[in-house]
Parts: C-alpha cells; sequence; structure tokens
C-alpha cells in the first residue's frame, strides 16, 4: 500500500508538472499562431499569384528568395540584442541596455536598405 508521503511526494510531482506544462503552453500557443499565419499567408500569396501562370509563380518565388536573405541578415544582428543588453539591465543599467537596443535597430535597418 502507499504511504501517506509518497503519495504527497507524487501529488507534488503532479503539480509540478501541470505548472511547467502551462507554462510551456503559454509560450508555445503564440508561437504556433504566427507559424499558422504565416503559411495563410503563404498559400493565399500562392493562391493569387499561380492565377497569372507560371512565370509570375517563378518570380514571385525568386522574390521570396532574395528578400529572406535580407530578414535572416537582420534578424540575425537583431539577435544580438539579447547578449548585450541582458547583462545591462541585470545590472539596473538603462542606458547601456538602450545603447544595446540602439545599435541593432540601427545595423538591422542599414541592413534592409543594404539588400
Amino acid at each position: 500500500m502507499n504511504s501517506p508521503d509518497s503519495l504527497q511526494s507524487t501529488a507534488g510531482t503532479v503539480a509540478l508538472w501541470r505548472t511547467e506544462f502551462s507554462a510551456t503552453f503559454a509560450l508555445a500557443v503564440p508561437i504556433a499562431l504566427t507559424q499558422l499565419g504565416q503559411i495563410a499567408m503563404m498559400t493565399t500569396d500562392l493562391a493569387l499569384i499561380g492565377r497569372l501562370g507560371d512565370a509570375a509563380v517563378g518570380a514571385a518565388a525568386l522574390g521570396h528568395a532574395v528578400l529572406y536573405t535580407g530578414f535572416m541578415l537582420c534578424l540575425g544582428l537583431a539577435n544580438a540584442v539579447a547578449p548585450l543588453a541582458s547583462p545591462a539591465v541585470g545590472a539596473r543599467n538603462p542606458r547601456a541596455a538602450r545603447s544595446a537596443t540602439h545599435a541593432a535597430a540601427c545595423t538591422s535597418s542599414d541592413s534592409i536598405f543594404a539588400t
């Protein structure tokens, strides 16, 4: 038979798992909805451009490849904000955090115009 201590431990484990699952779910839902929205936009684009013919679909795919390359470049530069700004936020230095964010924004916007 189960002892009261093991039942309490099991209940605590279940509560811990439930808490972790709900936190993970809360983070995952916006990401999943964003992905579904992007798929819906790409499907709509393909349906509308497909009516124009093969050449239009090819041109749209080429344009998407060029745009995606520039997007990934800017995203990589913007991802540099987290490791630069988080120590400043932890040290309660808003000026350094603002400086890191400003530098990433300027670099990303310069990259947008360069592509």
